[in-house]
């Protein structure tokens, strides 16, 4: 029955050769060895895509890991921390993201879990909190583990609060509670984050330093040299976010171009690998460590410090925390859960749309690989769920935090349709990734030291091109009243004003008042009429009908609708106080209504009414 029901299977075209029809097509007699074949396809194909996913992805683990490190400036401090906080990143994928691909790797594929970049600017501004405490106390911090320490603690704090939240978010239902937020704000929050992407892969570019401060330099030789490193990466973001949604491997074969021509530029013109980081287009190890924990592989384990795992609880058992840069950093912790919780809410339904973007994406050109991607799909396998998927977040922020990572794991939803073209859309080559990770981590991210920032900056810049186009570009047409949606652009200069949260909150406000301006214009009346034209269906008496319609003007009729609150309600109190109010400097000749003896106010169709509007009625 087994060879009948293949031999049924139509044939699919593409390559027309002899040797797939008679791969795919078995005779009588010849089940055995067309198991094996089956066999062998199935292996080399799982093979092939964990290959191929595992070593594409794991260079976006290296990049969030270094971008998530980068953003983290002690300004009061020459020490140098890139490589101790890219680990502790790296532990967060470990923890969080193995969570979430055993969660719900089977219902969603093609995930991918890795550092969030959206929460960057937060704990930025965590690490600038706990640098200014600890450099107002005067707190000798030789090899950072103070700040590391305390920095650590406050994340952590964020990343199990926030965790918390959508755990009671799934277990109440509330996986969509970012659905409530007015849409500008969502768009105007994204693009802030595009922007702050965009100035960090200038600091990449350019060892740390910030694009105010290179204007603010005045040094012209200064502008010059930082444009020099900042433009190429921009180059080559344009070229992949133009070519590469058309084939799986444009991006990393733009990846893997950057990175030649590097090398065969330095060849040519005989300048070494120190030389080129000196210059800045590498990084150099002495910007990845920093003091006796970390230039020792082995040291941070051996006295199980931070960058080791659960390492800060015996850093905070040496007395590493200080309780005073906590107490500095602690208003920040519980507003920034709150907007991650959004994130993550906004993320879990996101994904679950996702499923339908990769539906409609084309099959694998080969037969082989649409017959292995068929076959190895779980029939089993529960149905997609924003709720299970919000469960999950929450799970894999508890474990990053136990684990000692700093930032949250979430799945890399710019990076799911690329890697379901590539057919790496199971657990095995996200998993792969994972374990080349450790490898950098073993290592103190020394391999980067070999690969030009260019690459990882024009990662980041991709990235943030993606959310600035969805949600700066996109939503000037999507959104129908364009004073709306000057909220937008509001919200991104506020951002770098005031601060993200700030923003925000300034965001939520203009939103509302702009919603109660819209709301009050389309009026609360619906019908307005007099007792001549509208009766009531009781029967009356010939001569008390002919004296309604003698009358009837005398009755005013009020049809209101929507929500009553004060401003549309008190709107209807003034055009009812004009009712009874004499007109002045109005000519003899103008008919004017009568002074009505009777006001009919119809609430049928109003859907409710707030404690001012009821004062103003009763008024």
């Amino acid at each position: 029955l087994n060879d009948y029901q293949q031999s049924c299977t139509p044939h699919y075209e593409g390559d027309g050769s002899d040797e797939d029809e008679d791969d795919n097509v078995p005779t009588p007699g010849s089940s055995t060895s067309n198991k094996k074949s089956l066999l062998s396809s199935s292996t080399l194909y799982t093979i092939q895509t964990t290959v191929i996913g595992s070593l594409i992805y794991v260079l976006y683990h290296v990049v969030f890991c270094l971008a998530f490190a980068s953003a983290i400036i002690r300004k009061h401090s020459s020490q140098k921390i890139l490589s101790p906080l890219a680990k502790m990143g790296a532990l967060a994928i470990f923890s969080g993201g193995a969570s979430i691909i055993k969660g719900i790797g089977n219902e969603f594929p093609s995930s991918y879990p890795s550092i969030d970049l959206f929460i960057v600017p937060f704990l930025a501004h965590t690490g600038v909190v706990v640098d200014e405490s600890l450099y107002e106390q005067g707190v000798r911090d030789d090899d950072s583990m103070v700040f590391i320490t305390t920095f650590y603690v406050l994340c952590a704090l964020g990343i199990v609060l926030t965790g918390t939240f959508c755990l009671l978010g799934s277990a109440f239902k509330l996986a969509n509670v970012g659905a409530f937020l007015p849409y500008p704000v969502l768009c105007g929050f994204f693009s802030a984050v595009a922007v702050v992407l965009f100035t960090l892969a200038f600091s990449v570019d350019n060892d740390g330093l910030k694009i105010g401060q290179m204007l603010m330099s005045g040094d012209r030789a200064e502008i010059i040299c930082a444009l020099m490193h900042h433009l190429p990466s921009w180059a080559v973001a344009i070229f992949m976010f133009k070519y590469g949604p058309k084939h799986p491997f444009v991006i990393t074969g733009i990846m893997v171009a950057v990175v030649a021509l590097c090398y065969i530029f330095m060849f040519v013109f005989r300048i070494s690998l120190s030389e080129a980081q000196d210059a800045k287009w590498f990084y150099n190890e002495r910007d990845l460590y920093y003091g006796h924990a970390v230039v020792d592989d082995s040291s941070a384990f051996r006295e199980w410090l931070p960058t080791a795992p659960f390492g800060f609880a015996n850093s905070i058992y040496e007395g590493n925390l200080n309780i005073v840069a906590l107490k500095a950093g602690l208003p920040f912790v519980l507003p920034t859960a709150f907007i991650y919780t959004l994130r993550c809410s906004l993320h879990a339904a996101a994904l679950k749309k996702n499923l339908n973007i990769l539906a409609q994406l084309p099959t694998p050109s080969s037969h082989h690989m649409r017959r292995e991607r068929d076959n190895g799909k779980d029939k089993n396998a529960p149905k997609p769920s924003e709720l299970r998927a919000f469960f999950w977040y929450g799970i894999s922020l508890f474990a990053a935090a136990v684990m000692g990572g700093a930032t949250p794991v979430l799945p890399n939803l710019g990076a799911t349709s690329t890697m379901y073209k590539l057919g790496a859309e199971k657990a095995l080559p996200q998993l792969g990734s994972i374990v080349l990770l450790f490898g950098f981590y073993l290592t103190n991210f020394k391999l980067v030291t070999f690969i030009p920032k260019t690459v990882f900056s024009a990662l980041i810049i991709l990235l943030g091109m993606n959310l600035a186009v969805t949600f700066l570009w996109r939503s000037y047409f999507r959104t129908a009243n364009k004073v709306e949606w000057m909220v937008v652009p509001l919200i991104v200069v506020s951002s770098f004003l005031f601060g993200s949260l700030n923003a925000v909150m300034i965001g939520v406000g203009l939103s509302l008042f702009i919603f109660v301006g819209s709301f009050y214009r389309t009026g609360v009346v619906k019908f307005l009429t007099t007792g001549l034209t509208v009766r009531s269906t009781i029967e009356r008496a010939f001569n008390d009908g002919s004296w309604l319609d003698q009358n009837g003007d005398m009755i005013q009729v009020l049809i209101l609708q929507n929500y009553l609150f004060f401003g549309n309600a008190s709107s209807c109190l003034r055009y009812i106080d004009s009712m009874f109010e004499e007109p002045l400097n109005i000519p003899d000749n103008v008919p004017l209504p009568p002074i009505p003896k009777v006001v009919i106010i119809d609430f049928a169709i109003v859907t409710g009414m707030d404690t001012s509007a009821v004062d103003v009625f009763a008024e």
